[in-house]
């Protein structure tokens, strides 16, 4: 992931907020599918698929903040990552 940085602040490239953005479209997607499921087991493969897409979610705003704390030069890591945890 690639960042600029922007009188003092580090965001994040256009690239990593599309493949976020495509992520929650395709969670959506995944959701709205749900719906039209007629058994068990395809509702269950959806939300499966949909807790999955959720850890993926975190996981790359963990990544985000891991690269912004990389590319600032303060020493607030810990409570970037709390603070991301405590969102969802």
């Amino acid at each position: 992931m690639q960042t600029r940085r922007l009188v003092g602040a580090v965001v994040p490239s256009l690239s990593d907020v599309r493949l976020c953005t495509r992520f929650c479209g395709f969670k959506i997607m995944v959701m709205a599918y749900r719906l039209e499921c007629e058994n068990a087991l395809a509702h269950r493969a959806h939300d499966r698929l949909v807790a999955k897409l959720c850890q993926l979610f975190d996981l790359m705003r963990e990544a985000l903040a891991a690269e912004r704390y990389a590319c600032s030069d303060s020493l607030d890591y810990a409570w970037t990552l709390i603070r991301c945890r405590t969102r969802s």
